[in-house]
């Protein structure tokens, strides 16, 4: 991860664009924290990462696409050129009922999200 983030140039972003604490990512960068799939959907759409790249990243922390809506959707969203991970994580939350998402209530609680913040237009 850490190579691919100075590859792409835009360490700026992970903490911006991503919503990732500071503390969490250095963290996962360092090894000491496994690195859930939903990390990794967050890290690459604020990377802006095509499929491929996605694919590569996940596979570097063992992990690969499955059959499931978050990674349908994160797929829909990246062929689209849907990079806003608040975008992506409200439609995610409306297609699987609120049961899934890019951020744990934890972050969400920590980021001040309500309900209403999640009612945004579907891709």
């Amino acid at each position: 991860m850490s190579k691919l983030k100075f590859e792409k140039d835009i360490t700026h972003y992970f903490k911006i664009r991503s919503l990732i604490k500071e503390s969490a990512l250095s963290r996962y960068i360092n090894g000491s924290r496994k690195v859930p799939a939903y990390i990794i959907f967050s890290i690459a759409l604020s990377m802006k990462l095509n499929l491929v790249e996605t694919e590569n990243l996940l596979r570097k922390v063992g992990k690969t696409f499955k059959e499931a809506k978050t990674d349908a959707i994160v797929v829909e969203a990246s062929e689209q050129g849907i990079y806003d991970a608040l975008k992506v994580g409200a439609d995610l939350r409306m297609f699987t009922n609120d049961e899934e998402s890019l951020f744990t209530e934890k972050e969400q609680d920590e980021l001040g999200f309500s309900d209403e913040d999640w009612d945004i237009e579907v891709i």
